[in-house]
Formats: structure tokens, sequence, C-alpha cells
């Protein structure tokens, strides 16, 4: 069995592992791993890490709890098994996600462990792709997911070493956020580092030169709707006005991967992708072409993943990371299409038609007017909560956009305070929040600032009108409702029995009352455009209620192009 062959295959591995003497780690490293694909009997990667232990003569070792929102990544990891100058040392699992290793003081250490894949199937959601996947042709590791470090290295600079092992006995070609050499060196964090991308398999690697900097290319599968070149010309494009607004081609190399995730479905699509150090890790499923509404996102996708290297990366405000999200994901999203419309990779339409949608829906967030803590909460729990950091921000970064060309008689805009930011940042200036808003107010006034504050902090509504962003754009409002169900999905689901119905929704209006047997259901969640179906037993006869899913119209504002004025030349 499958079972079985794994635990014999990861005995045979550990007792090869144990009966070898470790060799000391370099007097000028800190800390080595090195990864090695396996393929036979079945995939699994074996890591091996070099470190000095802790002068207490205990060294805690531990991969993260949790990353983008999934946890568990301790079940990855098979055998651990440690070793230092006079052969064994007894490892304790000391947390979930902690192992203890006992030592003489400062004793070189030298541990060995497998990772396994728990997924079988390769889904296209972040719970399956962000894990360590484990394939024949296809190894793929974020950092933070599978690599044990030991928390005494935390903080500060580090002297990192990574290797390679057995990719011509495995039949893979590898590569990673640090190189494509099987040995590399590098200085900078642990953080950092395992915010890398480890990436080895049936790969499809190209190079391309942006503003004389090498750009990567890692491809995996043949399921993709486009051809190779199609995918490089277009990041390729996004890189150069990206690092041409910044004016910094400094960066030495960075590398774009891409995997197919879940199955090819014609009726839907998944794109996903993050952001990680000097590189980017896109998952897409089968099919998908980059034209059209797949094209869209895709490239959408790209664009702000890949500013992220600035805006997140090198400005970063000095706070818990998701009370920074307003910033970090809202100015982001904001420049993204500022990008794609810059690069010729959106029209002026386009460029409207998703400022106008991202307006919508935060004037229809049902959690509009959460302060800043709810999110820091709550961003992986509610999904309007995490839209809300997006929305918030993006609104805010049009809003000061348009105040700082009013104030500066156009002269000056929001992309001149963000070079400002990266200067500041780069002189390790401390930007937290609320230093944010105080360089806000230094570029607008006093009031504009605590109005600024109020919406960001406090969950102020933010209100555009046509004073606020004229002459660039003009603006009018019209009714939109929120998406409203009438009743509680949730709480009838367990025994199909209706529960919660507002008394003054559509759905009650259509007919629905408390108590109905619910034998069955077609709700487009968020749609209020789709009707809502619902098949309910009433009075013993079977009959379906349809509606549409609204709850009470407010005013949202709309915009479009407006004076095209030498001032409003770059106002998108």
């Amino acid at each position: 069995s499958i079972a079985l062959a794994t635990t014999l295959a990861l005995a045979t591995a550990c007792a090869h592992g144990q009966a070898s003497t470790p060799a000391p780690i370099p007097d000028d490293l800190d800390i080595a791993w090195t990864l090695a694909p396996m393929v036979d009997p079945f995939p699994m990667l074996q890591v091996a890490v070099q470190t000095r232990g802790d002068e207490s003569g205990e060294t805690v070792l531990a991969v993260e709890r949790e990353w983008g929102g999934v946890e568990h990544f301790e079940n990855e990891i098979h055998g651990l098994i440690a070793q230092g100058r006079s052969g064994p040392l007894p490892v304790e699992r000391s947390a979930t996600n902690e192992w203890r290793v006992r030592h003489a003081p400062g004793e070189s250490l030298s541990l060995r462990y497998w990772l396994v894949s728990t997924r079988h199937d390769l889904e296209a959601k972040t719970d399956s792709y962000y894990r360590p996947i484990i394939r024949t042709n296809l190894f793929h590791l974020i950092g933070h997911t599978g690599l044990l470090f030991p928390q005494r290295l935390s903080g500060g600079t580090r002297r990192i070493g990574l290797t390679w092992r057995g990719l011509r006995e495995a039949g893979v070609t590898a590569i990673s956020s640090f190189g494509g050499e099987e040995s590399i060196r590098v200085e900078q964090s642990v953080e950092d580092f395992l915010h890398g991308l480890f990436l080895a398999g049936s790969l499809r690697l190209h190079e391309r030169t942006v503003g004389g900097k090498a750009v990567h290319f890692a491809l995996a599968g043949d399921e993709h709707g486009f051809r190779d070149e199609e995918l490089i010309s277009l990041a390729t494009r996004i890189f150069q006005t990206e690092r041409d607004f910044w004016s910094d081609h400094e960066q030495p190399r960075f590398l774009v991967s891409l995997i197919p995730v879940g199955r090819y479905q014609p009726d839907s699509s998944s794109t996903g992708g993050t952001g990680l150090t000097d590189s980017f890790a896109l998952f897409l499923s089968p099919g998908q072409k980059l034209e059209g509404d797949s094209g869209s996102r895709i490239k959408n996708l790209l664009a702000h993943e890949l500013f992220h290297r600035w805006v997140g990366g090198a400005i970063r405000p000095n706070e818990r990371e998701r009370a920074g999200y307003w910033f970090t994901e809202g100015f982001t999203t904001f420049y993204t299409r500022r990008m794609l419309l810059r690069a010729g990779l959106w029209s002026r339409d386009e460029y409207l038609a998703d400022l106008n949608e991202s307006l919508r829906a935060y004037m229809l967030n049902p959690m509009r007017e959460e302060p800043n803590s709810r999110i820091e909460a709550d961003f992986w729990r509610n999904h309007d909560v995490e839209r809300l950091a997006y929305q918030r921000g993006d609104v805010v970064a049009l809003l000061i956009d348009a105040e700082i060309r009013r104030v500066s008689g156009g002269s000056r805009s929001l992309d001149d305070l963000m070079r400002d930011l990266l200067v500041r940042a780069r002189k390790i200036e401390s930007l937290s929040n609320a230093r944010l808003i105080e360089l806000v107010e230094a570029w607008t006034s006093a009031a504009f600032a605590s109005k600024v504050r109020a919406i960001v902090m406090d969950g102020r509504t933010a209100t555009i009108d046509e004073g606020a962003i004229s002459p660039c754009l003009s603006v009018r409002l019209e009714p939109m409702a929120r998406f409203h169900l009438g009743f509680d999905l949730n709480a009838s689901r367990p025994d199909r029995t209706v529960r919660g119905v507002n008394p003054d929704s559509a759905a009650a209006q259509a007919g629905l009352r408390e108590g109905m047997k619910l034998a069955g259901w077609s709700v487009s969640m968020g749609n209020t455009r789709t009707p809502a179906e619902l098949t309910v037993i009433d009075g013993g006869q079977r009959r379906t209620i349809s509606y549409l899913p609204k709850g009470p119209e407010l005013q949202v504002p709309v915009l479009s192009s407006g004076a095209e004025t030498a001032a409003c030349a770059n106002a998108m």
C-alpha cells in the first residue's frame, strides 16, 4: 500500500541519514539548507539543515504556524533527525509547529527531514497550492511552509547557504528566488529567505532583460491557453512600466513562476498568485487565455503583486502587518489599474470600469464603517472585512491624488508622494500609520489629513463629490442596492428549515416565511442581478420562490473622464 511504502521509505532514509557523519557548518555561514528532490519509491523532498546550536544547549526549530491564511504545515514534515559531533541527538516535539533539540552548548548541528505532500490533488485554492507541492515532475515550495529554522536566528542579517542535490537523479531542473545555480550564498534575514520560492521539476526556463537586469521565468505544465512568449511579453511590459515609474532598476534578478492548479472547466477559471522575495508565484487553472475576462484578471494579478515589490516591500508601514493593509493593499490596488493603463494593457474604459466597480463594492460593503482595528482582527476570518482593506485604501488613494493635484495646481500628484515615501523608506524612516497621515497633511492640509484619518482609522465613509476630483474626473450618483438574501442561509442549512427571515426583505415580499422547509436553493452570493431561487415545502406543497436578493438602495458614485488638460495628463 502507499502508506506502507511511505513508512518503509522514510524509515530507510532516516536510518541512512543517522548512519552518516554530518559535516560541520562552514565558519562563514550561519545556516545552510540542502534540498534534494526524490522520486523513488514516491516523490519526496529531502531537506537538510546545518547550523550552530544555542549556547544554552537547547535549540528550538519551527515551521510557520500560519501563512497566507493556511495552517498546519507541520503535517508535511516527516522523520526529523538531528546529529551533533558525537552522533544522534534527541528531538522532542515541543509544540504543534516546533521541535526541540538538546546538545552541547554552541555545537554544530545537522538535521534532516522529508517533505511529503498531504494533498493528492493539486486544487485551485490556497490551502492546496501554498502547501509544499511534491510531485514526480514538480517540487514547489514557499519557504515559510516547509523550511525548519532555528528561532534564535530570527531578526537581523544572516549568512545563508542553499544547495540543490540529486537533480540529475530525479531528472529535474531547479531554480529559486535567489538564482538558478545549484549552490548559492546570500546575506539577508531568515524571514526574507523563508519568503522565497524554491522550485524544481520539468520546467521551461526563460530569461529576459528589463532595464539591464535579469528576469527569469520558470513555467510548468502544458495546459495553459497561451504560449510561453505571450506571458513573458506581458510580464516584462508590466515590469518595465513599474520600474520606470519608481526609477528603480537596481534589483539584480527576479523570478516569475507558473504552475497549473485544479482542473479544466469550460465555464469557470481560477487565478491566484503571491509576491515573494524577488519572485512571484502564479497559479492558473488550465485553459486560461491572456485575453478577455481571464486575461484581464491575469494582468491585474501580475501588476498588483509586482507593485508589492515597492508598496508592502520597500515601503512597509511600521505596524502589525494587517494594520497597514489599507495602505499596502489599498494603494497597490489603486496603482495596479494606473500601471496597466500606462503600460497600454488597459484602455481608459477598462480603467474606469475597474475603478467604478471598486467604488461600488466599497459603498455596498456591509463592513464599510468598521474601524481599522476590525481589519487587523478579522482579515482572514471575514471576506467583507478582507475586501474592505483593498477598497478603503483604493478610494483614499484616489482622494489624496486629487487633493494633491488641486493644492499644487496640477504640478504634483500622489505619484510624487509615493516616490518620496520610497526615498524615506530607504533611509530607514519609520513609516507608521500616523506618520503616513502626517505626510499626507504636509502635502495637502490639516483638514484634509483629518478626513483621511477618520476614514482609515475610524471607518468613516469616504465621500466623493464633484469638487473633490474635478476637473480630471467627473462624478454622478446612481442608486444601487446591497446584496441581501433576506434570510439566514447558514442557520437554515443544517435541518433545512428557513430561519432568520427579514420581514422587510425582498424574500419576505416574495412569500418566504419562517419555518418553511427548504428543499433546495440556487443563490449567486453577492450578485443582486441574478434571482435567488428557493424550493420550499409550504403546507405540504412543493413550490419555488424567486426574487432579486436586494437590500435598500444607496447612492453610489460613478466616475467618468473629465477635462483633457495638461494638468490631467497623468490623472489616470
